[in-house]
């Protein structure tokens, strides 16, 4: 039986990914975030008895899609609620995302990330969270289109290499 305190712990350690998963179902930001803590607190005051952090990790993403779709409605008609058939692939997708094998690729590759240059990670982040074309980057940076792609490009080299590395080493830990 997980502890109260671990409960917690883990929930936050996995807040983006739930978040994230909520997010899709409610289509808005605060919202996911409510629901989230909403769902945290009702896992620390259900009394369930979770075996593994797998098991609590499923047990939030059925109970938080219950408490989304619940807000939804109370939005009104207007609200459009996924259906049942693409909540459960959904649902399903983020259960594959729990694995130890996702977990440990995830660790590996915010690892791998750190040991390359603030510059190199500034183009990273604005090509993939800020979802920047690569000329919109070159124009932020102040350089080249070309001297992008090259960045990126050794970048993805250093990146899998380090993954390679740690990845093996992980597992022959095992």
């Amino acid at each position: 039986m997980i502890p109260a305190d671990e409960i917690a712990k883990t929930l936050l350690r996995h807040r983006l990914d739930l978040t994230a998963y909520l997010r899709v179902i409610v289509r808005d930001a605060a919202l996911a975030e409510d629901v989230f803590q909403e769902t945290v607190v009702k896992a620390l005051q259900s009394g369930e008895e979770f075996e593994a952090d797998s098991n609590l990790l499923a047990w939030f993403r059925r109970t938080g899609r219950n408490r989304a779709i619940d807000h939804i409605r109370k939005q009104g008609r207007e609200a459009k609620i996924l259906d049942r058939q693409a909540l459960d692939i959904l649902e399903a997708q983020a259960a594959d995302m729990d694995s130890p094998g996702t977990t440990e690729q995830i660790r590996a590759l915010e690892s791998c990330l750190e040991k390359l240059t603030p510059r190199a990670r500034e183009v990273l982040r604005l090509r993939y969270h800020e979802k920047m074309t690569g000329e919109d980057v070159a124009k932020r940076c102040n350089t080249t289109l070309n001297a992008i792609y090259r960045m990126m490009g050794r970048s993805y080299g250093q990146l899998r290499g380090c993954m390679e590395r740690k990845l093996a080493t992980e597992g022959s830990r095992r």
